[in-house]
């Protein structure tokens, strides 16, 4: 057979789906990509993600010729940002949301070409199998799902769309399997509810062969021409320019309202989860996400699990450094090798937005994203930004793991306390807070109520508003701090250690005004 046809064989594919997959799950597939370019690695990403990816380019496309370029398209980004695929349990979502935007561009890229062209007669679309889903009622599921929170999402992407088991998508995504069965559920009453509003019942997807319906067999010609393409190959010109456009999309888009400055301040802003990772196509989730419980013999201390992060906002504060017992001298010596690197990598990145408009026939503006099309060199300034801001990511380890050498064991301890601290009220979430503290899924729900909306990055923590700021957040974390029991509370205590002035975690934080400042002072 040249394609796998999941018509009304949802549980044959399942049963398969699992069978394979228990040898090796997703997150592991493409961790042997990122670190060795696995090929065979990324073949199995192809073929187990395709019929998700290509039901959702048939849905938006019909046109067996478009579908297939964004089909393409889709896993020709995975390959070249498959580093930024944070955590990696979150691939196969990741790759959904991709196949989504490719699909919309490539549907608005159509519709502009036909306003312009006289109207000749087009090639059919794929036809429709007798009692397909209605052309309707497809693209609005994919529409509504994209619009849930990552909580609801993530699990209905795995069991709904993927055919994993519940325990599958739970050692997936590190959550418990009670957690992943409770937002299946409530996300699928949520999407229920969305799709009622477009007079639309998941009884009608139910009825034309349920989730099995929303994915698409591939042909194994195309997963092996998107292979070859992914790892080396020659790509076919209209893939070279959506794919172009999509990563654009994707890197721009968020940073087009900011200065380059700014740009950098957001980027290590969001130091510890890609930019790119967390854009268009893999919105921020409401919550990060918990790793699995720990297993017999993992004996490894909670904060030796703490992610680095802003570290060098922290080490600018007198009061932590006091705390933490780092010298003056030490201090000028770490000051000096930031300062260094940052700078080369500020070259490096002006040098790529410069090729990219060289070879688009412009300047480092036009490179920069601010002209409309997709031109070859958009390509290049895109994945120039996309070094730089994992050259900031992996500067800013670079200076924790220096601070650290200096650092007295109980002052790296102290140091990765104020790590957990600078997060705010919202560390109670972090993947370390919720294994340590045993969090139940019901809790976590209400600690993200309790905090509200994400804060954009985008807006800046005045320095006349820092005191007051502070009291607001200091009153959201005693709120949040109320849905722990008393054991919990005091594990949360020991975890993150004595309280430092909230004012001066602000201070830190990339998007205050004294690291504006820093910033613009180098």
């Amino acid at each position: 057979m040249d394609s796998v046809n999941r018509g009304g064989t949802g549980r044959l594919w399942g049963a398969f789906t699992a069978a394979r997959e228990r040898a090796e799950p997703d997150a592991d597939l493409l961790g042997r990509f990122v670190r060795t370019r696995d090929e065979a690695a990324f073949r199995e990403l192809v073929r187990r993600l395709g019929p998700t990816v290509f039901g959702v380019c048939c849905r938006y496309l019909g046109n067996s010729a478009d579908a297939d370029d964004a089909f393409q398209t889709t896993f020709l980004v995975l390959a070249r940002k498959a580093g930024t695929v944070r955590p990696p349990g979150r691939v196969a979502a990741w790759v959904y949301g991709v196949a989504c935007l490719a699909a919309r561009k490539l549907r608005q890229t159509r519709q502009r070409r036909q306003l312009r062209e006289v109207a000749v007669p087009h090639p059919p679309d794929r036809p429709a199998p007798e009692g397909e889903m209605d052309t309707e009622l497809r693209p609005a599921v994919d529409e509504e799902l994209g619009r849930l929170p990552d909580n609801f999402r993530l699990p209905i992407v795995l069991c709904g769309l993927r055919g994993l088991t519940i325990a599958q998508a739970a050692a997936e995504l590190g959550w418990p399997v009670g957690t992943v069965a409770t937002r299946l559920s409530r996300g699928r009453a949520e999407l229920a509810k969305r799709l009622a509003r477009r007079g639309i019942t998941l009884a009608a997807i139910a009825a034309v062969g349920g989730w099995s319906e929303l994915v698409a067999g591939v042909p194994l010609r195309l997963i092996e021409q998107t292979v070859a393409t992914a790892t080396g190959g020659s790509v076919p010109p209209a893939v070279t320019a959506l794919t172009s456009e999509v990563v654009n999309a994707m890197t721009w888009a968020p940073l087009r309202q900011l200065g380059l400055g700014l740009l950098v301040a957001s980027a290590v802003a969001l130091a510890g989860g890609a930019i790119i990772s967390n854009g268009i196509a893999a919105p921020v989730p409401n919550a990060p996400i918990p790793d699995a419980k720990p297993t017999p013999g993992d004996t490894k201390p909670a904060l030796d699990r703490v992610e680095w992060n802003m570290v060098a906002g922290l080490l600018r504060q007198a009061s932590v450094r006091k705390e933490i017992g780092l010298s003056p001298d030490d201090y000028k010596t770490l000051v000096e090798f930031r300062k260094e690197r940052r700078v080369a990598l500020k070259k490096r990145l002006e040098a790529g937005f410069q090729a990219g408009g060289q070879q688009n026939g412009g300047g480092v503006q036009k490179a920069r994203g601010q002209q409309n099309g997709g031109g070859p060199g958009d390509l290049a300034a895109a994945e120039a930004l996309d070094q730089y801001l994992k050259g900031q990511r992996e500067l800013e380890v670079e200076v924790a793991k220096k601070a650290a050498e200096v650092l007295s064991p109980a002052g790296v301890k102290r140091l990765k306390q104020a790590v957990l601290q600078a997060a705010g009220p919202r560390g109670l979430l972090d993947r370390v807070a919720i294994r340590e503290l045993q969090l139940t899924a019901e809790q976590e729900d209400r600690i993200v109520a309790a905090l509200g909306p994400v804060r954009s990055p985008l807006n800046v923590i005045q320095n006349a508003r820092l005191e007051r700021t502070a009291q607001e957040q200091d009153a959201v974390l005693e709120t949040a701090l109320k849905v722990l029991t008393a054991d919990q509370r005091k594990r949360w205590e020991a975890l993150v250690g004595k309280p430092l002035p909230t004012a001066d975690l602000l201070r830190a934080n990339p998007t205050s005004e004294e690291s504006m400042a820093d910033l613009s002072g180098e």
